[in-house]
């Protein structure tokens, strides 16, 4: 199964559930089976308009609900009727702001327990874990610095998947990863500024910046606001019409709380690239790491470490340099000499 496939079934199991004529109570239709004797998954809809996924467990089985993310919640549920008769392990959103989120949520709720055998409710918790951060700032708009950043990395990954559509696999970043597009021994940092003074990185933390094995690079993309720009909207049209499924990048941008639904609100932040630069980190980068410290230790009740890097002080990376980096990362040529 794949991501985007399954994405694609759960999005229209909504809307013929919310087509649907019935009694008072849940409204639902069967999306994916699971392995297993007659295991299936349903989505549902509530007489409130919200959203539950549903998969039916042993009634007396040993199960764990969860309460701890706001808007998204894990409980066990006796139901009779219709379709759904029995004892269910019932994921619920009932926050409309979220349900593009929930929508990606059951997505990987299914295609885990489809490739791992575990319990219902265990599954459904690994998968709530990864999201815990986004669930408990939701709801909120989006800090503009977020998504400065955020086109920069959407500008990377438009010249990685022109040479490559398959490449998107090394953008991680909206997994949570230490660096945001890695492919084997090659990492890039991104970094963005809309500011028209010396460029200068903030970086976050003694390990942002840390090369334990391999090749890091780091890259700095100056963007200007410009209502003739593009907001991330186009530039995620332009990743698409580079090859890439359409249903493949919304799921990524669904991890760090993007979706269609704030087209509206993004649109207008609209920018355009004036300056793209890139460094080597290596020893003589200017960085702060472990091994700035006695011992390679932060200092005891030390908590947090952020600090600015003056990008003039640094060694720009050469144009042939970062063309063998890019294509690497396309997943186009071995690793760069």
């Amino acid at each position: 199964m794949s991501l985007g496939s399954t994405l694609d079934q759960v999005e229209e199991t909504w809307r013929v559930v919310n087509e649907l004529d019935g009694p008072s109570g849940l409204r639902s239709r069967e999306v994916a089976a699971l392995p297993g004797e007659g295991t299936t998954v349903r989505l549902a809809v509530d007489q409130e308009g919200g959203r539950h996924l549903l998969i039916k467990v042993p009634h007396n089985a040993p199960f764990t609900p969860d309460r701890e993310s706001r808007g998204v919640q894990l409980r066990r549920r006796q139901l009779t009727d219709g379709a759904t008769v029995g004892t269910f392990a019932d994921l619920v959103c009932d926050t409309h702001h979220l349900f593009p989120h929930f929508s990606v949520i059951c997505t990987e709720v299914i295609e885990y327990l489809h490739e791992v055998p575990v319990r219902a409710d265990r599954g459904i918790r690994v998968v709530l874990d990864r999201w815990r951060e986004l669930l408990a700032r939701a709801p909120g708009r989006l800090a503009e610095n977020t998504i400065i950043g955020l086109m920069a990395e959407l500008d990377l990954l438009h010249q990685l998947v022109e040479l490559n559509p398959s490449a998107m696999d090394a953008w991680t970043g909206p997994d949570g990863a230490v660096h945001d597009f890695v492919r084997g021994a090659v990492s890039v940092e991104v970094k963005a500024s809309v500011s028209n003074s010396e460029p200068a990185i903030r970086v976050h933390g003694e390990r942002q910046l840390l090369v334990e094995d391999g090749q890091l690079v780091l890259t700095w993309t100056r963007l200007q606001r410009d209502s003739a720009g593009e907001s991330v909207f186009e530039v995620v049209g332009r990743i698409v019409d580079a090859g890439v499924a359409s249903d493949a990048i919304w799921l990524e941008l669904g991890r760090i709380g993007v979706s269609r639904e704030l087209q509206g609100e993004l649109g207008a932040y609209r920018y355009k690239v004036t300056e793209r630069r890139r460094y080597r980190v290596d020893e003589q980068f200017p960085k702060i790491t472990p091994e700035s410290f006695r011992e390679g230790v932060v200092p005891a009740g030390t908590s947090r470490i952020d600090y600015t890097v003056d990008l003039a002080r640094a060694q720009p990376l050469d144009d042939n340099e970062w063309t063998r980096v890019l294509h690497h990362l396309a997943g186009a040529v071995d690793d760069p000499a």
